[in-house]
C-alpha cells in the first residue's frame, strides 16, 4: 500500500538538567521503539504553535527564491512542524529547526533548509506507519533521531535544497505510554513543565561562541574548494544527525512540553518561562495550587489547541520584548559576559518559533 500524506501544521545537541530526579534514560541505537507503543491510547496530546519572525533590513544580496516559501507560516528563518495527534496513530511527532542566517551573504535563503527538514520529517513519520500495510509498524513510532536523518538524507538525495545549514530538535511521543524521545542537535531545545516545576530541559551544544552544531548542504563549487585547502584550513561545519543527543522521558497527566528555537532561549529564561507557564496553567485550572502540598494537575482538565496557542503565544510574545529590551540581562547577555568577558545587557532580536503540547492522561493510566 503506497504511503499516504496526513495533514499537518508547519512549523540546535544538549545535555540535560532537572529540577528533581524524574525517571529518564538515554536511548538505544535502534530506529523504533515497537515493544513501547503497542496497545490502548491512554494518553491524549494537544498541540499547538506561536511565532513571530524578526524584523529584517532589505537584503543587499539577492536571495533566491523557493518553493519552500509557498503556504507557509511567516516564522522568518525558523520552520515547525507537528502531525495530528489523533486515535488512528500511535503518537506525535514535532519539531523546531532554525534555518542559519549566514547563507543569506551567498545569496541562499536560509529558510529553504529547515522548512524542506521539517517538510520531510512529516512524511518519514507518516510513512512509516503505513507503509506496506505493516501492523507491526503502524504500532511502533520511529524515533527522532532515525526520523532526523532520513528526511536529511531524503534532502541530500533528491537534491531538494541547493545549500545552507539547519539546527534541528524534534520530538515523538507515544500514545500508549506517554514516553517523550528525543533528539536535539544545536541551540534550539524543550522543556518538560510539571506542577510548577522543571523537571527537563536541554541546554545547548555549540562549537563556539555562538556557533551551534548543525546540518549544512554545501554547493559542489565549495566542496571542491575545501578539499583542495591545506590541513587545518578554516572549513564550513558539516555536523550529522548521528551527532544528535538522544534521550527518552516519561510524561505525566498535566504536563506542558514546549519545543522552541534559540530565539525563544536566548531571552527568556528558564526561571522566566517557568513563571510564565506556571500563571497561565492555573489561570486555566489544568494547575490548581494547595495549601499545603503545593501546585499538581488539575484530573480533569483538558486543553484545547487554543488554549496551548495562548500560552505558546505568550511565551513568544515574552521572547520578543526582551529581546528589544536594552537593560534586560538575558541568557544571550549573560553568555556574551561569560565568553567575551565585558559587560552586556540586552536581548537578541531573532525569529522566536514554540511548539507546544499539553498532555491529558486517562485515569486508567493515573492508577
Amino acid at each position: 500500500m503506497s504511503s499516504m500524506r496526513i495533514p499537518l501544521r508547519y512549523c540546535r545537541t544538549a545535555a540535560f538538567v532537572y529540577a528533581t530526579a524524574p525517571p529518564f534514560r538515554l536511548m538505544s541505537s535502534s530506529a523504533t521503539a515497537a515493544t513501547a507503543d503497542a496497545g490502548p491510547k491512554l494518553f491524549k496530546f494537544t498541540v499547538s504553535d506561536a511565532y513571530k519572525p524578526k524584523k529584517r533590513r532589505p537584503q543587499k544580496i539577492k536571495i533566491k527564491q523557493t518553493n519552500h516559501r509557498v503556504n507557509r507560516p511567516n516564522s522568518g528563518e525558523d520552520s515547525f512542524f507537528y502531525t495530528p495527534s489523533t486515535a488512528k496513530l500511535p503518537g506525535l511527532a514535532l519539531g523546531v529547526a532554525d534555518g542559519v542566517g549566514g547563507w543569506t551573504e551567498m545569496g541562499i535563503d536560509p529558510s529553504a533548509f529547515s522548512q524542506a527538514l521539517c517538510d520531510e520529517m512529516a512524511d518519514a513519520f507518516t510513512a512509516h506507519l503505513t507503509q506496506d500495510g505493516n501492523e507491526s509498524k503502524r504500532n511502533s513510532l520511529i524515533l527522532p533521531k532515525a526520523l532526523l536523518e532520513e528526511a536529511y538524507n531524503t534532502i541530500l538525495k533528491k537534491n531538494l535544497v541547493e545549500a545552507g545549514g539547519t539546527t534541528a530538535c524534534v520530538g515523538v511521543v507515544s500514545n500508549a505510554t506517554g514516553v517523550l524521545y528525543t533528539a536535539n542537535l544545536g541551540d534550539s531545545g524543550f522543556s518538560v513543565y510539571r506542577s510548577g516545576r522543571v523537571v527537563a530541559q536541554s541546554h545547548a551544544q555549540t562549537h563556539a561562541f555562538n556557533t551551534p552544531y548543525q546540518l549544512a548542504i554545501l554547493p559542489r563549487e565549495l566542496r571542491e574548494f575545501e578539499a583542495r585547502q591545506p590541513p587545518g584550513a578554516s572549513r564550513h561545519i558539516l555536523d550529522h544527525p548521528r551527532d544528535a543527543d538522544t534521550a527518552s522521558f516519561q510524561l505525566q497527566h498535566g504536563d506542558l512540553v514546549v519545543f522552541s528555537t534559540d530565539g525563544f532561549l536566548d531571552n527568556v529564561s528558564s526561571t522566566e518561562a517557568l513563571a510564565i507557564v506556571t500563571k497561565s496553567l492555573l489561570k486555566l485550572r489544568a494547575w490548581v495550587s494547595h495549601p499545603h502540598s503545593g501546585i499538581a494537575p488539575a484530573l480533569e482538565t483538558e486543553l484545547s489547541p487554543e488554549l496551548v496557542g495562548t500560552i505558546a503565544a505568550q511565551l513568544v510574545n515574552a521572547a520578543h520584548v526582551s529581546a528589544h529590551d536594552k537593560n534586560k540581562v538575558t541568557p544571550f547577555a549573560k553568555e556574551v559576559q561569560r565568553e567575551m568577558r565585558i559587560p552586556y545587557k540586552g536581548g537578541k532580536p531573532d525569529d522566536i518559533t514554540i511548539v507546544a503540547f499539553y498532555v491529558t492522561q486517562k485515569p486508567k493510566a493515573m492508577l
